[in-house]
Formats: structure tokens, sequence, C-alpha cells
């Protein structure tokens, strides 16, 4: 018991003294040895990509900035022509602290005329002096005016922070651009524009590629169908639809520059890809339609010919819709340049409800999160950015009605023409034309018959100015198909003001598609008459019309002559 008690009386003196030693510390000090340092002013922020883009007329001349208050236009001139020669300097400059990729891009704005086609282009990257005309003599030319709005050719480069370069741009118009090229134009007025993304220069802590991931987009080429390309693909016909059934008012291609073995090497080669439609005005289901066709896939399901689809829903104004996402598919980049590196579609209206509405279609491409797809790569996960690779649009508008051009017979055609005996139909009765013109179609008759005016009743109309009795004007006709002679017969008493139709009625006249057909070549010859001077002084009005047939009161008057006897 003794030990026990000694124990615990140590124990408890044990923490008396500790604590007794912690209170003595109260109010005294004491020193370890230290010593420190430290890091002053760190910042934490982004760096700036800041292009300049600036451009002069002449080398070594004052730098005129793009975006400045009322910049002028680099290239601003109406009255080009063979052989005309234009040279602009144009300067990029790094004036950020990142450093960047450039290349410069020409966006048109409305539709490319062929002129373009006929506008050589010379780029001079890094251009140390003036370029001569001599230069330009001696040098074979990069490519056309139409290739640098595809993108075929384009001046690029990298410039550090502080760094600029300095280029020249020389359009010269082929001297051998004939008749056809006036009154041309590379659209409304086009955009000089000078893309710029990171660069791999700036490190972090394990290299520098940390960017790169940004991209300047990939390119496609864009050629919108002209009329005769057009025409074709009508006449041709769509999977599952009758001939004339759908016509196209406007068609165009989309073609990647990158081969499938370029588009692999590419870090967005597994971004999804997908054509993409909006209209400016809201469009009711069933008003439009759209039509595709790429070879490799129509060749073996539907016969070559273009597939086309109505709309079937209503597209609200501004709202994109994805064609192939729609159709419930996907493709990713290099799948399209393997697959389908040339697209064609088009579009076609059903509704005068559309007319003045404004149809985009876009080339996306769609970036998805994984960069290395071993399963499915074309169903990876989107991230919801997109880039637009390119794009086209047009208007839908009521279309132009066909035209046919007037002849008017000379005095020794007149002659020839009454030298043969002009004779009254079923009758010996000669008579002797006064005036005859020749009505001459400029559609051809497969032309005719894709127009959308092809179901269309024609007729030619005859109008006085005054009343006449019947049996006063004589009227005849000749097309070679029917007859070879020229045959005439008198009018029924004519009402002033009162059109009158030759050939029929609206309810069962000939289409428009039907009488160029008919005329093998479009010419129909016509001539009046007046006996014993009985209509002196009237005014004759001859018109080819084409009427609705669905509305007589709605017609279009392709082409007219007047004649006072």
């Amino acid at each position: 018991m003794a030990k026990k008690s000694t124990a615990k009386r140590n124990f408890i003196a044990s923490v008396l003294a500790m604590s007794l030693s912690a209170s003595m510390l109260v109010g005294t000090t004491f020193a370890w040895f230290t010593d420190s340092a430290s890091s002053k002013n760190n910042v934490i922020k982004t760096g700036t990509l800041d292009l300049g883009m600036y451009w002069t007329d002449t080398f070594g001349g004052t730098w005129m900035d793009v975006e400045a208050d009322n910049a002028p236009a680099i290239y601003d001139n109406e009255n080009w022509e063979p052989g005309y020669t234009d040279v602009k300097y144009v300067k990029i400059a790094n004036e950020g602290s990142l450093s960047f990729q450039y290349e410069l891009n020409v966006l048109p704005n409305g539709e490319v005329g062929k002129l373009a086609e006929v506008i050589d282009v010379y780029l001079v990257a890094n251009a140390t002096k003036a370029v001569t005309k001599k230069d330009v003599a001696d040098a074979t030319p990069d490519g056309t005016f139409q290739d640098l709005i595809d993108g075929v050719i384009t001046l690029d480069g990298t410039l550090l922070a502080g760094e600029e370069a300095v280029s020249a741009i020389v359009l010269q118009m082929r001297d051998n651009a004939g008749n056809e090229y006036q009154n041309q134009s590379i659209g409304d007025s086009f955009e000089l524009r000078v893309l710029a993304t990171q660069y791999t220069y700036e490190e972090d802590s394990f290299d520098k590629d940390y960017d790169a991931g940004a991209i300047i987009p990939p390119k496609a080429v864009v050629k919108t169908f002209d009329k005769e390309e057009l025409t074709a693909i009508n006449t041709a016909g769509f999977y599952g639809y009758q001939a004339g059934e759908v016509v196209l008012e406007t068609a165009y291609s989309f073609t990647t520059t990158d081969t499938f073995d370029e588009a692999q090497a590419e870090t967005y080669k597994y971004w999804h890809v997908d054509y993409v439609v909006s209209f400016d005005k809201d469009v009711a289901a069933n008003t439009v339609g759209l039509a595709g066709y790429y070879e490799s896939w129509c060749s073996a399901n539907t016969n070559n010919q273009w597939v086309a689809i109505p709309v079937d829903q209503d597209v609200a104004a501004n709202t994109p819709v994805r064609l192939l996402e729609t159709a419930g598919g996907s493709m990713n980049y290099e799948e399209l340049c393997l697959l389908v590196q040339e697209f064609q579609c088009g579009a076609f209206n059903l509704s005068p409800n559309n007319y003045g509405t404004t149809m985009t279609v876009e080339l996306r491409m769609y970036e998805t999160k994984s960069a290395d797809i071993t399963d499915n790569n074309t169903t990876n996960e989107e991230t919801g950015e997109y880039i637009v690779v390119n794009s086209t649009s047009y208007t839908f508008a009521e279309p132009e009605a066909p035209v046919a051009s007037i002849e008017t017979a000379s005095t020794d055609e007149l002659a020839a023409i009454n030298a043969t005996k002009p004779t009254i139909y079923n009758s010996t009765e000669i008579i002797e034309i006064e005036t005859a013109y020749t009505f001459k179609a400029t559609e051809t008759a497969a032309e005719a018959a894709v127009s959308p005016y092809a179901d269309w009743i024609a007729d030619y109309y005859v109008t006085v100015d005054k009343n006449i009795a019947a049996g006063t004007l004589g009227l005849a006709g000749q097309y070679d198909a029917w007859s070879t002679d020229w045959v005439a017969f008198y009018a029924p008493e004519t009402q002033a003001n009162v059109a009158t139709p030759l050939l029929g009625s609206v309810s069962n006249g000939i289409t428009y598609a039907e009488l160029i057909e008919m005329l093998d070549g479009g010419d129909f010859q016509c001539g009046a008459f007046d006996k014993d001077g009985a209509c002196s002084g009237t005014t004759m009005t001859v018109e080819l019309r084409l009427t609705n047939p669905n509305d007589a009161t709605d017609y279009k008057v392709i082409s007219s002559t007047s004649y006072t006897f």
C-alpha cells in the first residue's frame, strides 16, 4: 500500500510541475533560428490574341487600318476590263501577347458571277519590295479569284508576339476575257477576312502543345449550279416522283478539300459533320422541299437519281435543322472525306407564301468530347460547340416567266410571204398579209419541260383598241411542223380592249411545255391584214400569254407586239 501511495504522489507532483512550468512561460519570450523568402507581384491572367490588319496601294506607303472608323474598302473599282491589274499590300500584325497562326479568307456577299474565273491571283508572301509589272508578266498565277474564294489558295502563316508580315495580293483580269464577262461581279460585295487562332509556341509545365487543339477550320468548296446544270438535274427527275413533279430552284455542291488521309491527321477527325438548314422566316410544313445526291450512295440505291424530300414539319424562323441528325444518323469528318467528298443538294418551293424567304445551308462541324474513339466513332458525345466550314444561301422568289423574242418581218420578207399566195382556211380566197412577226422561244423543249410554268396554258391573244365587225380583220399563221403554207382566217366581231385567244381556252388549251415541243425549235410566225380598209386607224396587239391552269385571272405576258392599220 505504501508503494501505491508513493507512486500516486509522484504522478500528481509531476503534473503539478508541468503546470507550473507552463504558467511560468506566460509573459516571457524566447527565440528560434529562422529565415524567410517571398515572391512578390505574382500575376495569373490570360494573354491576348490580337490581330491587326492593314493595307496600302504602294509598297512602303501609309498603312490603313481595316477596322478603323470609316475605313475604305481594299477593293473598290467597278470598271475592270481585260488586262486590268490591281496590286494591294496587306500587313498582318501580332499586336497581342500570344503567338497565333492565321489564314486569309474571301467571303462573297451574294452570288458569285463567272468573273471570278477570269481574274488571276498572284500571292507574294513576306514581300520585301514592290511588285512590278514585269514580276507579274514573268510569274505563273497561283490560281483564280474563284480559287481564293474556295480556299484552294490562301495566304497563311504564324506570327509571334510583336511580329508582322507584309504580303502582296495581285489580281489581274485575263486579256482573253470576252464580252460574256461584261456586267459581272464578285457577288454584291465581298469580305477579305484574316482568321487567327492560337499557335503552339508558349509553354506550360510540360510542353508547348497544350493549345495544339486550336484549329483553323477545314475548307469545303461551295459551287452553285448554273441554269444548264439545274435543267439537267430536273430533266433526269427525282427518285420516287413523276417527271416534272419536283423542280429544283437552286442547287449547289459542298466539296471537302482534305483527302481521307489528310483528315485522319487532323485533331478534329472525329468531330461530327452535318448539313444545317435554316430560314429567316417561319416556313409551314410541306411548303418547301430539299434534295440531295452523292454518287456512291445514289448509284447503289436510287439508280443515280437525286432524292427529294418535302420538309414535313413547321420550321420557325432562324431555327437550325440538322439533316443527318434528323434522319437518325451521324458522320464524322474523316468519314465525310472518305465517303462523301462531294455532296450535292438543292431546294424547291411549293408555296407563294415563301417568296422573299432566305434559306441558308451550312456545313457544320460539331466538337466531340473524345479525341480517341475505338468502339464507335460516329456516336461520340458532342460538347455543344461547332464551327461553320462553309455556307450558301438562296432567296425564294416568284419564278421569272420565260421570254419569247419577237422579230418583225421586213418589207422584203413580207413580199416573200405574199408571193406564196396565202389563202383563207378551207377556201381559195387569196389574201395579202400587211404585217407579220416571228415569235421565238428562248427555252429549249427540255428546259420548258421542267420550267415552273410547264403546265401553264399557252396561247396567242389578240386585242384591238376599237370595236371591229366580223370579217374585217384577218389573221394568219404558219409553223413548219403543222404546215409549210401560211393559213389565214377572219376574226369574228371583236369588242375593243377584249383579249381573244387564238388557240383555245384555259380549260383545254396547250401547255407551255407542249407548245415549245410542238413548235420544234420554238418559232411561230403570225400576221394580220385589213380587208377593204375597214380597220384603218385601229391598233392591234398580239401577246403570247401563259395562264395559270388553276386561276384564269393569273397570267404572264411573255412577249407582245402592236401594229396600227
